[in-house]
């Protein structure tokens, strides 16, 4: 999920991650994980603000 640039700074991005977490909570999950570029440092600071660690990178192959 990507708020667009205008958007940003509204609380749309917490609304998007709020909203699945409280599902997961409620259906018994105890971690909430997501993954995201390298580049995409922005949105790394806005995970971490708002509770998210960064805990492993995310290796993939293409066949």
């Amino acid at each position: 999920m990507i708020v667009d640039e205008k958007n940003r700074g509204k609380g749309i991005g917490q609304g998007l991650i709020d909203k699945p977490c409280q599902i997961a909570k409620e259906l018994g999950c105890k971690r909430f994980e997501l993954d995201s570029g390298f580049q995409r440092e922005g949105a790394h600071k806005f995970y971490e603000s708002i509770g998210f660690e960064k805990r492993a990178y995310l290796f993939s192959k293409i066949l």
